[in-house]
């Protein structure tokens, strides 16, 4: 933001990832800044008290101020469809299931070290109008189940020379 001369940044504010504390300290912040016109939030649910509290203060969400949350939660997803939220970010709940596939492929003893120790993981992607529909028709149905797995393992697939923990590579598995 510091390099950015056209964004002026008012205030951080923590607190509790609930929807009830992103009401009050948005409230707080609308009341303290009528000026402000983007929010970003640590989690979704902060992001829906958030868009309570603009939509309080008479804000047009989209046009008057943009507000956007982390985590892709259902509801997240959701207000992102519906035009409520700008965005969601989210996929990094994916690191588990990549680190338990590198501690299997390790266990048999594949070494992961040629990757080098700083494993750098496209896990994060953004839900916005853009892509919602196919984020939301994939994600919601929370079929991880259907995922072949040993697809991003190295014990299981001779060929692949380097990992592919990506969000679009897991979106390719679930929307097969």
């Amino acid at each position: 933001l510091k390099k950015r001369k056209d964004v002026e940044f008012k205030q951080l504010v923590n607190g509790e990832l609930t929807a009830e504390d992103g009401y009050a300290k948005c409230s707080g912040l609308l009341s303290r800044y009528q000026d402000i016109n983007a929010i970003w939030c640590a989690n979704d649910l902060i992001a829906e008290g958030a868009l309570k509290a603009s939509y309080k203060k008479e804000k047009i969400v989209g046009s008057d101020i943009f507000i956007s949350g982390l985590n892709w939660s259902k509801k997240g997803i959701e207000m992102v469809s519906s035009k409520e939220l700008t965005a969601t970010v989210g996929g990094h709940f994916m690191v588990g299931g990549w680190a338990v596939i590198m501690i299997n492929d390790y266990e048999k003893g594949i070494d992961f070290a040629d990757e080098g120790l700083e494993l750098r993981l496209d896990c994060f992607d953004i839900i916005n109008q853009e892509n919602v529909e196919k984020y939301q028709k994939i994600l919601t149905k929370r079929e991880w189940s259907t995922i072949d797995f040993k697809k991003f393992s190295k014990e299981h697939n001779s060929n692949l020379k380097k990992y592919n923990f990506t969000i679009k590579s897991i979106m390719r598995e679930l929307s097969n």
